[in-house]
């Protein structure tokens, strides 16, 4: 190249060493983590969703270990049916968002009505928040 900048193509690529630091520390932490004791709590909230919602008319919640794709992180399936509660799953999932809190759930199966919540982010009284909020949208008194 003629004329400045001279230093080349690569200069913005360059690693930091705050990045690298900041690398090396999360494969230490994900080293030292306890991956049995995750899995037992992951297993209690998904659990706590599934136990809440069952008997639920039009609702058939279930408890999916291993996850989608064979990972291993339980998941809570909740399948809509649409006849017996007249809502969509896209319908629930468009009241989660916009409710109070706001939930957000996985989308990529409601055109085949079912909503799925993974554990990772969850704390431990959120299950029990997702499963009174599923109820109120569910029984139409979200109030959106």
């Amino acid at each position: 190249m003629e004329g400045p900048p001279h230093h080349g193509l690569g200069r913005g690529f360059k690693a930091a060493k705050e990045e690298i630091v900041g690398l090396v520390t999360a494969l230490q932490r994900y080293q030292a983590r306890d991956l049995e004791n995750e899995l037992r709590t992951w297993s209690t909230r998904i659990q706590t969703i599934v136990r809440g919602l069952a008997g639920l008319d039009g609702i058939e919640a279930s408890f999916v270990y291993p996850g989608s794709g064979g990972r291993p992180v339980p998941e809570a399936h909740i399948r809509v049916d649409e006849k017996k509660k007249g809502m969509t799953a896209w319908e629930v999932i468009n009241e989660l968002q916009n409710g109070d809190p706001i939930i957000a759930v996985y989308e990529s199966f409601a055109s085949s009505g079912l909503l799925v919540v993974f554990p990772e982010t969850l704390r431990d009284d959120e299950p029990e928040i997702i499963v009174q909020r599923l109820k109120k949208v569910l029984s139409g008194q979200s109030g959106l």
